[in-house]
C-alpha cells in the first residue's frame, strides 16, 4: 500500500470509491452526494485551499482523505478533514487511521495548526479529535449534529478560541452537508 497525492489518481476513480463506500455504508443517495462532493472539490477548489491523499493498492484507490481550508479572520492555518473514505475490503485494517495520520503530519509540516471535521465522534476521537464548541471555532453553517463538530490542534497547544465567522470552500458551502 502506498500513499500518494490525490492528483496522481483519476478523479473518476476517486468519485467511484466514494460512491461505493458511502452507498454500502449508508445508501445510494449518500454515495451520489459524496461522489458529487469529491468531484466539486477537485474541480472547483484552488490547489492552495485543498490537500488530499490516496492509499493505493495494486494501482487502485483503497482509501482517500481530503482537507479543505476554512477561513476565519486572517488565519490561513485552519483546514477541515472531509471526506474520508476507505474501500469496504480495507475497512477495520487501520488504513483510515494510517491515511489520516500521514495527512496530518504533512499538514503539520506545512504550518497548518488546526484541523476540524464533522463526523462520527467515536471514530475521530481515536485519532485525537475532541468536541469543538461553536464558541471556540464556529462551523461555516448551522449544524444538524453539533456533537459531530470536532477539532484537533497540530501544535503543542490545545485548539484556541478563534473568533469570527467561518467560511468554507465552495464545494462545502451548502447547508445540506451540515
Amino acid at each position: 500500500m502506498q500513499i500518494v497525492d490525490y492528483r496522481q489518481c483519476a478523479a473518476s476513480e476517486l468519485e467511484a470509491l466514494c460512491y461505493s463506500v458511502f452507498s454500502e455504508s449508508e445508501n445510494a443517495a449518500e454515495g451520489r452526494m459524496v461522489s458529487k462532493l469529491v468531484r466539486q472539490l477537485i474541480s472547483d477548489t484552488p490547489d492552495h485551499d485543498m490537500q488530499g491523499w490516496v492509499a493505493v493498492d495494486d494501482e487502485s484507490p483503497a482509501g482517500l482523505v481530503f482537507f479543505s481550508r476554512l477561513r476565519v479572520g486572517e488565519r490561513p492555518d485552519i483546514f477541515m478533514l472531509s471526506p474520508l473514505a476507505v474501500a469496504t475490503a480495507h475497512q477495520r485494517t487501520g488504513l483510515g487511521q494510517s491515511l489520516v495520520a500521514h495527512a496530518l503530519e504533512q499538514l503539520r509540516q506545512e504550518g497548518v495548526s488546526i484541523v476540524t471535521t464533522y463526523g462520527d465522534p467515536a471514530y475521530y476521537r481515536r485519532l485525537g479529535f475532541q468536541p469543538l464548541p461553536q464558541t471556540t471555532l464556529a462551523a461555516p453553517h448551522d449544524l444538524s449534529f453539533p456533537e459531530g463538530w470536532l477539532g484537533l490542534s497540530l501544535t503543542e497547544e490545545s485548539v484556541p478560541e478563534v473568533p469570527g465567522d467561518c467560511f468554507c470552500v465552495k464545494a462545502f458551502d451548502d447547508p445540506l452537508y451540515w
